[in-house]
């Protein structure tokens, strides 16, 4: 195991850890997963911004993402300017996101059958 593979909050004391979070996420995600399936569902009936295309399958796994550390900027900070103020009522967040998830969805055009799927989907990293 190397260091980077450790949860951020391990080697940046800066960064909190967010367990309370993730165990919120994983009590919401069967209704988030429910409502994204609908949302999905909605945008393509007649009018939605994907009219024309079908969802035959939108399932997006049974493992919600997990955060692995959040540090919250009182100045904006970057590489460029070190220290200059962030933006009057903006929040900076840096979040470590995981999500390893077994999803399934397919999308189908309505006329030919041209079929789009994204099966087994895994996003890591954190926000720059």
């Amino acid at each position: 195991m190397q260091v980077t593979d450790l949860p951020r909050w391990v080697y940046f004391p800066d960064t909190e850890r967010v367990e309370w979070v993730n165990r919120l996420l994983r009590q919401v995600w069967p209704s988030a997963r429910a409502a994204v399936s609908r949302a999905l569902s909605d945008a393509t009936d007649e009018g939605g911004a994907l009219h024309g295309y079908a969802f035959h399958s939108t399932s997006l796994g049974d493992v919600c993402p997990q955060l692995g550390g959040v540090k919250v900027y009182a100045r904006h900070q970057s590489a460029a300017s070190s220290s200059s103020l962030a933006s009057r009522g903006e929040v900076v967040l840096d979040v470590d996101l995981t999500w390893a998830s077994a999803c399934d969805l397919d999308l189908r055009l309505a006329g030919p059958r041209v079929r789009a799927s994204v099966r087994d989907l895994c996003l890591s990293g954190a926000s720059p």
